[in-house]
């Protein structure tokens, strides 16, 4: 049997009992034949189909005037994506690793010499964990050129991990050796090779599960290719060895 919505039962109510009423009232005032008895059941024709109007509006969820919902009730709001309550533990050490200092600058970084070029990419080595653990890549982006491959990796991989709720506890790359070369024929790149070690790395994603954890490593070489310009050197690629 099939079902109907509450306001299309009212409908039919109103189709079926409104000609029966109204003919048994004509019947009525015809039989009797009062002019004053007519007007009654007229009367009572416009009260039914008042009422039963009423009855209508009801049934489809507005009032006795018409009025339905309105559309700020009636539509589902967007809502926010939930913030992930982190273990305390993970808490303390995001907070910890936001706080991170950036390392700080050797003096003669900016000198047009080898010392300088040394100097610099030491610094570069040192911002690397720095860029993990705070997500800020003001330094990073000022010392990379545009179509360094290496230095854009980090950034979108930075920005990938630090965009969902995730960082990397600090942790530190000891320098080794560093060597320096001269830019070879038909290059104007000098090359720069840092040596280091560096501690175990915990990264977390920001959901709360256990970090990632990346062994500690020894003698990890970064060989840079570099540009003194404008006063400053500057990254033009990079390569792990």
């Amino acid at each position: 049997m099939p079902v109907f919505p509450e306001s299309s039962l009212l409908i039919v109510v109103m189709m079926v009992a409104v000609p029966v009423w109204f003919r048994l009232c004509v019947h009525v005032c015809c039989v009797r034949r009062v002019r004053r008895v007519g007007d009654s059941c007229l009367r009572v024709v416009l009260v039914v189909l008042s009422v039963l109007g009423a009855l209508a509006a009801c049934g489809r969820g507005g009032d006795a005037r018409g009025g339905g919902p309105s559309a700020s009730a009636g539509s589902a709001s967007a809502t926010a994506s939930p913030t992930v309550d982190l273990p305390a533990d993970q808490a303390a050490a995001r907070e910890a690793a936001l706080a991170m200092p950036a390392p700080q600058k050797p003096e003669n970084m900016d000198e047009n010499s080898s010392e300088g070029a040394i100097a610099t990419a030491t610094y570069f080595v040192q911002l690397y964990p720095y860029v993990y653990a705070t997500g800020d890549l003001e330094q990073w982006k000022s010392m990379s050129r545009q179509d360094c491959l290496f230095c854009n990796s980090v950034i979108t991989n930075v920005k990938e991990l630090h965009e969902s709720g995730g960082w990397k506890d600090p942790w530190v790359h000891t320098i080794t050796q560093t060597g320096y070369s001269d830019p070879g024929p038909g290059s104007e790149y000098s090359r720069v090779d840092v040596a280091f070690d560096q501690e175990a790395a915990y990264t977390y994603d920001g959901t709360g599960a256990p970090p990632e954890v990346g062994e500690p490593q020894t003698h990890t070489v970064l060989i840079l290719a570099m540009k003194y310009t404008d006063g400053h050197w500057e990254i033009r690629g990079g390569q792990v060895e």
